[in-house]
């Protein structure tokens, strides 16, 4: 990019481009035309696609062809965190733009309230967001509410209109954020809001079409949508009835003339081209196309120097060569330039070759097209179109064939050991490096769940119960090291190396959970000073056991907020405004709040706001020490001095402070807002305490935010079990607790691979393998007798209905066919993905394992190298990585000596390093 500049002379910022539109079309950022796909065909850089979910179909619409919903979560949806045009902007921070949606709608029954346009919870209508929805008798119904402004609603005859059924109607949606929101029904104007709702729109959910923001609304649109359009600009009266246009609509898309040149990508086979749809000539000196994920293969590149150059045949500079200006290895850049100037006829498309996009699940915003115009000092950016398939490629479609099945896992395991050095992000992505971070880990299989349960919603990580213990860290065995050390002259003389070794207690090292607290039991009642009417919504009464400490907390302000309290989230959310508050999505029911700044909204006296809730004391009995740990679900927004903090109080003794967040940006413990996190901490209790009791407080507050828990845990962890004498490892038995991936690390190397290959769940071959369809037989494996049993039931029976149709048929036979040879499917058992002598992983995709007795993994651990450097991580059903404990076992005695080699590499780690050891900070010296 910067050479392409260089030569050019002319960049200095990208330019402002200015649309030559018409009236109608002007600022118009996505209109969807639904002619089989779902893609913005408006003028927008950006292209702002929209993804299917649930396989939406098409169908004969209002003008060509529309998307037809037939009501089984099947909807479109867009999302504004990447497609940039869709946002709003928020009124309160000075940011808003003015908008318009336009949309045909044919519903096909009368049932009430569908959400067919929206950015909401439609769940309920005082909730952050817009929503469109046909009401049962008929009546259109607009609902707006933004976040820190009130509901506003046109949904009665008096200020809207029917829709009819089976019919196309026209509904308009026009916004002036300073002033009115008007709706338009077929035209005419039928209600108008006086005053938009002030904040911002976006709630932190994507616009859908055919479902509410969350896509999940129990009441389901029936019946198709066309021509969506959406304007970044408030439409006049006089084109609201152009669109209209006497009930026959206008097709926007032949009414668009593109300003710039555009990019054409086929996500399919990765050719790239270069359009001039901009009804003139445009000549250029050159061109670049960069991806910052790094996305490009050169060998597929046919650029224009050299073949449509002076030097080929001239079709687009007839008179001047062109320069390659990419390194020979870049895989983010393809840039070429003229010594002249060259030429693309208006209508012209240049071809620049096949396959050189490598496919990548990121399209939006990673490819960025610009080119140089002769006497222009910026670069003008072009557009970008990806063609070819139902839309961008899902984010663990590692295969690419556009659905996420088996498959995709399969192609997951098999990049997981290959290098990843000196590769792109895009790259690394296609050897199964999901969360970027340059190496394999249990993280990427665990991205790799959450997103294909996301997509296909099976169910199992929304069914897992609360109780399952969530921790991501643990306390492992203590290792205290004694070194004594002499430096002679440039050589290290080792004197004496002891390890002192503090292993978890054989009898006690079980998954437990000693603790839980969801608040969802507590009786609410009434709001009291709050505006928003509420029954069954508050309450400042802890549960048995609890205590809350309102002392620090000036008398006055908002009752249901001074000091900690206990509320319905959505009241809450609803009763403060929102302002981010419902993106506590972790808490479910009622939660623990603490709110200075709803507190604030009534007079108080001075000082600032302290209060602390406590737990009562939670057994310890039985419990290792460092065992304990604590989860809970936190939402936490800071401003000005606010602090919250949490101690930990054994058997009755002093406070032990283990978390603390301060609001300041400049202090160690400065926490930035994190609405919807799950944090878990090691409690490091000591093996002498037979209980605890935790504090959560928030502190120094004035007019700040506030601080949300709820889901509060205490547990210990699934342990791994070695025997340092045989090399054996165990997972210790919970049956309370299913898991379906785990992973060992050695940073040492201490691990054996091939002793934990022969005896490894996958070994064992745990699990419950899923037969294909066709094996009709149940046999294991597609074979000549399916066929036989495919024939007894043709057109008889439904012992051979491979498709779930109800019969026996042809289909079933080809099914059958294509299937012959094929054997259960692999994602349905534990399947080893890495085994190094520094990382053992295996997982599996479709099920789970729980242990009620001790699972042996094989002989995982090398004896020869006894370093007891092992972290042991996994992922439960409710798809959470845990740090879990490891135990070692088969000890000879308190202190044992290490051997020689392994003594050597421990004492040149640990030579000049610092070592922490809990709260305790080792520095070794010479």
């Amino acid at each position: 990019m910067k050479l392409l500049v260089a030569l050019a002379a002319l960049m200095i910022s990208l330019t402002t481009i200015s649309e030559a539109w018409s009236a109608l079309t002007d600022n118009l950022v996505a209109l969807y035309e639904f002619e089989n796909n779902f893609l913005d065909t408006s003028a927008s850089l950006f292209g702002n696609h929209g993804t299917p979910v649930n396989s939406p179909s098409f169908a004969a619409g209002k003008i060509g062809q529309a998307m037809s919903l037939t009501g089984t979560r099947d909807y479109m949806t867009l999302n504004p965190a990447t497609l940039t045009d869709l946002n709003f902007g928020d009124t309160t921070m000075g940011t808003t733009t003015d908008f318009s949606v336009s949309m045909w709608i044919r519903q096909d029954n009368n049932v009430s309230d569908p959400a067919v346009f929206s950015n909401k919870d439609w769940n309920n209508g005082n909730n952050t967001g817009i929503n469109w929805a046909p009401k049962g008798n008929g009546i259109f119904d607009l609902n707006t509410k933004g976040s820190t402004g009130v509901r506003r609603d046109l949904d009665t005859a008096a200020n809207s209109a029917s829709l009819g059924v089976g019919i196309w109607s026209l509904v308009t949606m026009t916004v002036d954020r300073d002033a009115q929101t008007k709706l338009y029904i077929n035209g005419v104007n039928t209600g108008t809001i006086p005053v938009t709702s002030i904040g911002s729109f976006n709630a932190g959910l994507p616009w859908n079409v055919g479902q509410d923001g969350t896509g999940n609304y129990s009441v389901e649109f029936t019946g198709a949508v066309d021509e969506l359009a959406i304007w970044r600009r408030a439409l006049t009266p006089t084109e609201a009835s152009q669109l209209w246009n006497s009930g026959a609509g206008i097709a926007l898309g032949d009414q668009i003339v593109e300003s710039t040149l555009k990019l054409v990508i086929d996500r399919q086979t990765g050719a790239m081209q270069i359009e001039n749809n901009t009804g003139q000539p445009q000549d250029l000196i050159g061109y670049q196309i960069t991806s910052q994920a790094g996305t490009f293969n050169q060998a597929g590149w046919t650029p224009i120097t050299g073949r449509l150059d002076a030097f080929g045949d001239g079709s687009i500079d007839i008179d001047d060569p062109w320069i390659v200006a990419t390194s020979a290895s870049s895989v983010s850049d393809l840039s070429e330039l003229s010594l002249g100037t060259g030429t693309i006829p208006d209508g012209v498309t240049v071809e620049l070759g096949n396959g050189n996009w490598a496919k990548y699940y990121q399209e939006a915003g990673d490819v960025l097209f610009e080119y140089a115009e002769p006497g222009n000092q910026l670069l003008t950016q072009g557009k970008i179109e990806f063609t070819s398939g139902a839309g961008a490629y899902s984010f663990v479609d590692l295969n690419f064939d556009g659905t996420l099945n088996s498959q995709d896992w399969t192609k997951l395991q098999s990049g997981f050991g290959l290098s990843l050095s000196g590769l792109s992000q895009a790259q690394r992505y296609r050897l199964s490096d999901l969360n970027n971070d340059g190496k394999h880990s249990l993280d990427d299989i665990l991205e790799f769940r959450l997103a294909y349960d996301a997509a296909n919603s099976p169910g199992a990580f929304e069914a897992m119960l609360r109780g399952v213990p969530e921790p991501t860290t643990a306390s492992l065995a203590v290792v205290a090291i004694s070194l004594a050390l002499m430096i002679r002259r440039g050589r290290i003389l080792l004197v004496l190396l002891t390890i002192s070794l503090v292993s978890l207690n054989e009898q006690s090292a079980n998954a437990a959970n000693l603790f839980s607290q969801n608040f969802n039991s507590l009786p609410l009642g009434p709001k009291v000073d709050e505006t928003l009417a509420g029954t069954n919504v508050w309450t400042d009464v802890p549960p048995a056991g609890w205590s809350i400490d309102n002392s620090g907390v000036p008398n006055g302000g908002v009752t249901e907020w001074s000091g900690w309290a206990f509320t319905d989230r959505n009241w809450w959310t609803s009763a403060a405004g929102d302002q981010g508050r419902s993106g506590f999505t972790k808490g479910t029911g009622a939660i623990a709040v603490a709110d200075p700044d709803e507190w604030d909204d009534l007079p108080h006296d001075a000082g600032t706001y302290n209060t602390f809730l406590r737990t009562p004391a939670i057994s310890l009995s039985g419990i290792a020490a460092n065992a304990a740990q604590l989860r809970f679900d936190s939402s936490w927004l800071p401003e000005d001095f606010q602090t919250a903090n949490i101690t930990v109080s054994y058997d009755g003794g002093s406070p032990i402070e283990i978390l603390r967040w301060t609001s300041e940006t400049t202090d160690a413990n400065y926490k930035p807002g994190a609405p919807n996190e799950t944090v878990t901490l090691p409690l490091e209790n000591p093996g002498s305490a037979t209980n605890l009791v935790l504090t959560f407080g928030m502190a120094d507050a004035g007019n700040d935010w506030w601080w949300a828990i709820d889901n509060v845990e205490i547990f210990t962890p699934l342990t791994l079990q070695v025997n340092v004498q045989t090399g054996g490892m165990k997972l210790l038995g919970d049956a309370s607790l299913a898991i379906n991936g785990y992973e060992v690390v050695s940073p040492l190397g201490s691990l054996n691979p091939l002793g934990w290959l022969a005896g490894n769940l996958d070994a064992q071959n745990v699990g419950t393998t899923v037969p294909p369809a066709t094996d009709f037989s149940g046999n294991g494996i597609v074979g000549s007798e399916d066929l036989a049993i495919w024939q007894a039931a043709y057109g008889i029976t439904s012992a051979a209905d491979a498709d779930e149709d109800g019969d026996s048929d042809g289909r079933d036979f080809l099914s059958w066919q294509r299937d012959f040879g094929k054997v259960g499917d692999p994602a349905s058992t534990w399947l080893t993905f890495l085994a190094t002598p520094s990382q053992l992983i295996e997982s599996y995709l479709f099920g789970n394992s729980t242990f009620a007795t001790d699972r042996s993994i094989g002989l995982g651990y090398d004896v020869n190298d006894d370093l007891r450097d092992l972290k042991f991580f996994y992922i439960d059903n409710a798809g959470e990585k845990h740090e879990g404990l490891v135990q070692y076992v088969g000890l000879a005695a308190a202190t044992v000596s290490v051997p020689e080699p392994a003594a050597v590499r421990m004492l040149l780690l640990f030579m000049g390093m610092t070592v922490c050891s809990r709260s305790r900070l080792f520095v070794l010296k010479c």
